[in-house]
């Protein structure tokens, strides 16, 4: 589980869910105080501690090959259908080694004011996730209330274009 906010709400459906049987290995502080105690097994990737995310950057690099990563939950800090998905430059290479050691399923988790920006630095596109043969589907809300026309607007244009591009269950949005 990777750091950001809108993981958090991730990590409170799995102990709703019944998580005991799984393992964690996350950068994201709040997840292991959320799950602590409520899984099999938490580990907390090392290093730096990032205040404003309240999430570590790693120092030395976590070996994700070696850990059976069968499902990633991945923050995104922007998602273009035509350009790809962006986050923090911090993170590119640990968000690069965690989608090539996924095995099975990566999640992409935002909130919806990511979906259609490109801030930050591109650390893949769907192209490239196509040609690796990676299962994704990219998990956001669609809590527009607060939100300006424009930005209202801008989502779902490219929730059209992503659904236009992609089969049906790439992209979910739902209700908070």
């Amino acid at each position: 589980m990777d750091g950001g906010s809108t993981i958090i709400y991730i990590a409170a459906q799995l102990v709703q869910s019944g998580g005991e049987d799984k393992t964690i290995i996350t950068p994201n502080c709040f997840v292991i105080k959320c799950l602590c105690g409520k899984v099999r097994e938490l580990r907390l990737v090392g290093g730096k501690l990032w205040p404003e995310r309240s999430s570590t950057l790693e120092f030395p690099p976590c070996d994700f090959e070696t850990q059976e990563i069968t499902k990633s939950f991945v923050s995104l800090d922007g998602l273009s259908c035509d350009k790809g998905i962006y986050c923090a430059k911090e993170y590119v290479d640990t968000k690069r080694r965690v989608i090539a050691a996924t095995k099975n399923q990566i999640v992409f988790v935002c909130n919806h004011s990511k979906i259609g920006c490109t801030s930050g630095h591109c650390f893949i596109t769907f192209d490239e996730l196509a040609e690796r043969e990676k299962d994704f589907l990219v998990l956001t809300d669609n809590n527009l209330t607060n939100e300006g026309k424009q930005d209202q607007r801008r989502f779902e244009v490219e929730m059209v274009k992503l659904r236009e591009k992609f089969p049906e269950g790439k992209f979910v949005s739902v209700s908070v």
